[in-house]
């Protein structure tokens, strides 16, 4: 029997002594006697049971409650990546919950700050591809962390190569880098697939900016020479009035920039190769100009064209501009030249000769401008067989 029950039978046993006492009939002087030796009783009992009461409260009181351990939880404003397909390297699912003294690796993409996608590249010339990914997880990145090949072209990499030199606390923008090499055959795409590994070789990739988890890659195209003409929509065109469509319409106020395939050019020129044609607005100080993705420029390089008037725009008065970026530099200018409705001009640029612009395997984006001269309708300018080749 417990001790709560114990003292439970007891209060029984003093209420019934208490009950027959009340019942009892007038008192004598013996049954007087027999009740104060009752009541005395009673009133110990009382005393002890109230005691006891006190213990076992005090006893229940002071015993701890169960309680649950708590979970540290990693909060993330991304959505749970679903699993990606297509990759050769294994997917990581990212965990919303840690346990305790626990954390997570979790990568997010920033950018591409070397060799941006589509950069041509020559047969076999080394290049150094880095992008920008800020840690979004929980743990510090370590210089044990690595970048791992997991699909595609290594291009002549090695498998695994150290991540950073420097730890990289949580919320931090890591720059990571690996060196490859383009193969020496021509090709159109070539791709090199690249994730993370922390220190106890788990495998984590990165959050891109539609929310799905995957690989780092870089993509090239392998080649020697550039043609500008086919690669038309592939540079970014815009005028004073902001950004244009590729390719555009003749009748748009903002200019436009489109292809002819069998151009009339001045001086009663008529080509059957295609040609660029240009138009800015027809206003003052109105410009056109077309920016084209980054091209690593091998030694010996050149760049050719000719520029110059449409047939029948007499009144055409330009001027014609090349500038050029380096890996995202300032741009520098390469040719600056008046052109007024005559004759075509030729161009012909040594790119790498002593070096003199310091782009010689180096990722160049170049850019052609026309400025009028004159707020004339007449200004229709043209680019011919614009290519860099050896």
């Amino acid at each position: 029997m417990t001790k709560s029950r114990r003292i439970a039978t007891a209060f029984l046993i003093v209420s019934l002594l208490l009950t027959s006492c009340g019942t009892a009939e007038e008192a004598t002087p013996d049954t007087m006697e027999v009740q104060n030796k009752i009541n005395a009783a009673v009133a110990q009992t009382l005393s002890a049971l109230t005691t006891q009461i006190a213990e076992v409260q005090q006893t229940k009181e002071a015993q701890p409650t169960e309680t649950q351990q708590p979970t540290a939880t990693l909060e993330s404003t991304a959505t749970q990546p679903p699993a990606q397909t297509g990759n050769s390297g294994s997917n990581v699912s990212i965990p919303q919950t840690a346990a305790p003294g626990s954390c997570t690796d979790y990568a997010a993409y920033v950018s591409d700050v070397t060799i941006p996608d589509g950069t041509m590249v020559p047969p076999g010339t080394s290049f150094v591809k880095t992008w920008a990914i800020r840690n979004a997880g929980s743990c510090t990145w370590t210089p044990n962390y690595k970048m791992v090949w997991v699909g595609a072209d290594p291009m002549g990499s090695e498998h695994s190569v150290q991540m950073t030199t420097q730890n990289v606390a949580p919320g931090q923008t890591a720059y990571v880098s690996v060196t490859l090499t383009a193969p020496t055959e021509l090709k159109k795409h070539v791709f090199s697939q690249w994730k993370m590994m922390n220190s106890n070789g788990q495998v984590f990739g990165a959050m891109g900016n539609d929310g799905v988890e995957r690989y780092l890659y870089s993509e090239i195209y392998v080649g020697n020479t550039y043609n500008f003409v086919t690669n038309l929509c592939s540079a970014t065109w815009s005028t004073s009035a902001g950004i244009l469509p590729c390719p555009g319409n003749k009748n748009d106020p903002r200019g436009f920039v489109l292809l002819n395939s069998a151009p009339a050019i001045e001086g009663g020129v008529k080509e059957n190769e295609p040609a660029i044609v240009m138009h800015p607005p027809d206003e003052a100080d109105s410009f056109i100009v077309g920016q084209y993705p980054p091209i690593v420029v091998p030694e010996g390089s050149n760049l050719v064209l000719h520029f110059g008037c449409l047939e029948g725009y007499t009144k055409c008065n330009v001027r014609f501009r090349i500038a050029y970026s380096i890996e995202g530099g300032a741009e520098q200018e390469l040719l600056n030249r008046v052109h007024g409705f005559g004759e075509w001009e030729y161009v012909s640029i040594n790119l790498t000769q002593n070096n003199r612009f310091a782009m010689m395997n180096k990722a160049v984006s170049f850019l052609f401008y026309f400025y009028p001269m004159e707020g004339s309708s007449d200004n229709y300018a043209f680019l011919f067989s614009p290519i860099m080749t050896p």
